[in-house]
């Protein structure tokens, strides 16, 4: 027997977008290192939809070690919805930069903020079921992480560094 394509239903699709986990990043001495990372936390936006004649079971979401599941009651319809998942700290590793949030880079101007795309991906699969049939729809949908350096409040009038609170 030769496998074939499987063939797509028409009706059926699972899209998601996800917002980028901001982390705020205090500076550190000139160079390359490793930024330890807190626990983080991504909100998705999913639409889920099923093919005519079949209703949302569930829906899963993993990142990591972390599973999440959403049962089809909690879904209203086959509407978009929104939704979060927490990674703890223990699961998230370091993550290398270079030249960026330093103290003292030399000629005063360091990136004050960065976006790191594709850092982590989340699984997510769409369970449907009808009467006499049931379909599994599965998407990978990238993560991105918002860096934030501490200092990188900046008066507005002389683009000298401002203050962060707690500091003298």
């Amino acid at each position: 027997m030769i496998a074939g394509p499987v063939r797509s239903d028409s009706g059926a699709h699972l899209r998601a977008n996800a917002e980028a986990a901001v982390v705020v990043v205090k500076p550190l001495p000139d160079g390359r290192r490793l930024i330890p990372l807190p626990g983080l936390e991504f909100t998705l936006v999913i639409e889920p939809q099923c093919a005519a004649g079949m209703q949302a079971e569930s829906i899963s979401i993993s990142v990591a070690d972390t599973r999440k599941t959403i049962a089809g009651s909690d879904l209203d319809g086959n509407q978009s919805m929104r939704t979060s998942i927490s990674i703890p700290r223990k699961q998230v590793p370091p993550l290398a930069v270079d030249g960026f949030c330093l103290i003292d880079s030399g000629d005063g101007i360091t990136p004050s903020e960065l976006l790191v795309k594709d850092a982590f991906t989340a699984n997510i699969s769409l369970r449907c079921a009808g009467e006499n049939q049931q379909a599994t729809i599965y998407k990978s949908q990238p993560l991105n992480l918002h860096l934030q350096c501490k200092f990188a409040a900046r008066d507005a009038g002389t683009g000298e560094p401002g203050t962060t609170a707690g500091q003298n």
